[in-house]
């Protein structure tokens, strides 16, 4: 018997909530399974709430006003009685068929996620160059290849996620912090492939959260890897630096204050790197103690 808990996000999802509650049970209805249902109304304006209420077998969360999709997970993982999480958003675009394809893993992972590389995968087109350039920069943070960034589909345990809560943002990045900081701090994450489909009802990312995603990813870069950060571009500057002073030594017989300068800059910006790297090293030792 598998006990676990399904937390689902739901701001304003009356055209799909009540189709993945009963998907749900319909896909989980085999004995081995022992499930509960969270769902947290995040300040929904339609009738989100309504259809919630006249729903059997979950318990709901409401917040007053909409307060962000990384606090209502926040709040259903509080309120879950298992520490296997099913981790699902409200507006049916997962295949929830596929839940228990990820429960037979959850043994083995801390995190199992879906990457959204099946043979359907609705992601509109206007998004695809951001979410490129974010993976991309996932993968120079993590050190290896990343299928899909911030699934809404996963299996986390309750343990390690609440662990990092002072990490984790209350907003749409709550996935990708949560994926980083299990890479980047070698946690087992698996990556199964699944279809995306076309959300029923409008979707509450703007465009203008790519820039959110991109400080956050800097952030990330920062508080895990700063020597990623700060190691290249010290290196190119001092380079710059050696280039600038032997031209000046060959065509001019001179040592210019300039060169010096760059070169300094540059060796300050390593050390600075190097001190930062020490510092996250010695915490987290100092945590496993």
């Amino acid at each position: 018997m598998i006990n676990f808990s399904i937390v689902i996000p739901a701001y304003n999802e009356e055209r799909a909530i009540k189709k993945v509650i009963a998907d749900i049970k319909k896909y989980l209805a085999e004995e081995k399974y022992n499930y509960d249902i969270i769902v947290v109304n995040d300040g929904s304006t339609d009738q989100t709430q309504s259809i919630l209420k006249k729903t059997k077998g979950i318990r709901i969360i409401n917040h007053p006003y909409n307060r962000g999709y990384g606090l209502s997970l926040k709040d259903g993982i509080k309120d879950a009685k298992n520490e296997i999480i099913v981790m699902l958003d409200g507006d049916d675009t997962y295949p929830v068929n596929q839940i228990p394809e990820f429960l037979n893993h959850q043994n083995d992972y801390v995190m199992v996620s879906g990457a959204r590389i099946g043979s359907q995968n609705y992601t509109p087109l206007a998004r695809r160059p951001g979410k490129f350039i974010l993976r991309k920069l996932a993968n120079f943070l993590s050190g290896q290849k990343i299928p899909d960034l911030n699934c809404g589909l996963r299996i986390i345990k309750k343990s390690n996620v609440t662990n990092l809560f002072n990490l984790l943002p209350d907003k749409f990045s709550f996935t990708t912090t949560h994926l980083l900081a299990c890479l980047t701090n070698n946690y087992p994450v698996k990556f199964i492939k699944i279809d995306y489909f076309k959300r029923k009802g409008k979707s509450s990312i703007k465009p203008t959260d790519f820039f959110a995603f991109f400080l956050l990813m800097v952030k990330m870069i920062m508080y895990f890897n700063p020597l990623k950060f700060f190691l290249w571009p010290g290196l190119i500057i001092f380079g710059l630096g050696i280039i600038s002073l032997v031209g000046s030594l060959i065509y001019f017989q001179n040592i210019p204050d300039g060169a010096v300068i760059v070169l300094l800059l540059g060796v300050q910006i390593i050390f600075l790197g190097l001190l930062a790297d020490l510092i996250i090293k010695m915490t987290k030792y100092h945590q496993k103690k």
